[in-house]
């Protein structure tokens, strides 16, 4: 398992150092955790977008290296609210939340802000307190571990995923990270349409097998209904079944009655998956207040209606393994949104209503049995 940069400046905190931070930014405790939780992968994403090109990869690299890492040891005195440590603080903060954050600074955070309910100088205060411990802690995996260039690489593409959990993708996105947001979706198209291909190649190979095992199986329906109904009409206990004209190449060469194929249009399914999945993802994501959770509950309850009409529950029994490919990144998605969302005082009461037995759903769709 790779290393999550993001648990290890949370333990640096611990419950002691929201208690600090709670102090220093003047807001109360679940606001002070609720805002954390967005400022350190808001932070961690930043470095990551940084490190997106080979001259920035090193610079973070030099800035990690030769970072003050002490400063985990007694990062509780630096938060402490004392004049001395604030401005030790605030030197090392420094040019390093500009420098990460570039034009989107003030947008970020302003976003932290809205999210959480706290003041805008509460959230730029949090970041500039947060920017030099995830640094610091960054710097002890580079300092401690004597990583080269390309072992501090890989330490960086490992964070990503933890990004993406931690981080609404609005955010992402506004940090210039959607190709890392949009890549899960990706990657589900390609093995629908690599799954799709096999089936439909296993499925010409099977046809002269299929065929006459299909026909033993209507029949056999047939004698079975006139036995087990024996005074009814025998064209009452005759199966309706569409006709299927067989190959000629078959063994056999007679139309029989077959049910239906099947077949699943993935492509078209995808599709639309995907853009109810995004419609109510980002539904969920712009919620600030309660209000905006209240605008939210039709979106829902809409999604779970087109939810119903794809009959998902039957799809999961005949193809899991598909069906999980693709809905396994847009349930993280959604996940990680209204678990943001759930964060927002007054928030969760509106919602969990309506989202009430959708997310366990949702999750056994996206787990392959």
């Amino acid at each position: 398992m790779s290393i999550n940069l993001l648990d290890l400046a949370r333990n640096v905190l611990g419950d002691s150092g929201i208690r600090s931070l709670s102090s220093l930014i003047g807001e109360d405790e679940t606001k002070t955790q609720s805002a954390m939780d967005l400022a350190l992968p808001t932070i961690l994403g930043s470095l990551l977008k940084k490190a997106s090109t080979p001259q920035g990869t090193r610079e973070v690299f030099e800035g990690a290296r030769h970072v003050d890492t002490s400063i985990l040891g007694r990062f509780g005195d630096l938060i402490s609210g004392d004049p001395q440590n604030s401005d030790r603080l605030s030197s090392l903060a420094g040019s390093l939340l500009p420098m990460l954050l570039g034009s989107n600074q003030d947008s970020l955070i302003s976003k932290i802000a809205g999210l959480v309910g706290i003041g805008k100088g509460s959230s730029k205060t949090l970041l500039s307190a947060l920017a030099p411990l995830l640094m610091a802690v960054l710097g002890k995996q580079v300092q401690s571990g004597d990583l080269g260039l390309s072992d501090f690489t890989q330490l960086l593409q490992g964070q990503k995923r933890y990004v993406q959990d931690a981080l609404p993708a609005e955010m992402g996105r506004q940090l210039g990270l959607a190709e890392m947001y949009d890549d899960g979706v990706a990657k589900a198209r390609q093995a629908a349409a690599r799954t799709g291909t096999a089936g439909a190649e296993t499925g010409a190979n099977l046809w002269k097998v299929l065929v006459p095992l299909a026909i033993l199986a209507v029949l056999g329906f047939g004698i079975w209904k006139l036995v087990s109904q024996p005074d009814r009409e025998i064209a009452d206990t005759t199966p309706t079944v569409p006709a299927v004209n067989v190959p000629p190449d078959a063994d056999a060469t007679v139309e029989v009655n077959k049910p239906p194929s099947g077949e699943v249009d993935w492509s078209g399914l995808t599709d639309t998956l995907n853009e109810s999945f995004g419609n109510v993802t980002k539904s969920i994501a712009g919620i600030s207040d309660v209000e905006s959770a209240q605008a939210a509950v039709p979106e829902i309850k809409q999604f779970k209606d087109k939810l119903t009409e794809l009959g998902l529950d039957t799809l999961s029994e005949q193809n899991p393994t598909q069906l999980a490919s693709l809905m396994a990144p847009l349930v993280e998605k959604l996940r990680s949104a209204i678990e943001t969302a759930y964060k927002i005082p007054g928030v969760e009461a509106i919602l969990q209503p309506a989202m009430d037995g959708l997310m366990q759903r949702l999750g056994s769709y996206a787990v392959s049995v």
